[in-house]
């Protein structure tokens, strides 16, 4: 099953993330289904995790209001979120 193939590796890395770097696994979202897949996978997967979303100038303003709502969200369930602004 690919998705259960995919929560292993996650786990995988997580682990080293947190071996090798002291630091949960960071998680980068655009805005889109793809970053959506990521964060739920590895919501699934029930490892510590951080979400980073990199603002650019060619954002949509609809991309932009949706990682707001969707980082607040997040925030509120104790993911740690951030926007690294250029």
């Amino acid at each position: 099953d690919l998705e259960q193939k995919a929560i292993e590796r996650i786990r995988t890395a997580s682990e080293m993330s947190l071996r090798l770097y002291g630091k949960p696994l960071v998680i980068t979202d655009s805005g889109g289904k793809d970053s959506l897949v990521c964060r739920e996978l590895a919501r699934r997967s029930g490892i510590p995790y951080e979400v980073v979303h990199n603002l650019t100038t060619a954002d949509a303003p609809e991309t932009i209001y949706y990682v707001r709502d969707t980082f607040r969200r997040l925030e509120e369930q104790g993911i740690s979120c951030m926007v690294h602004k250029p």
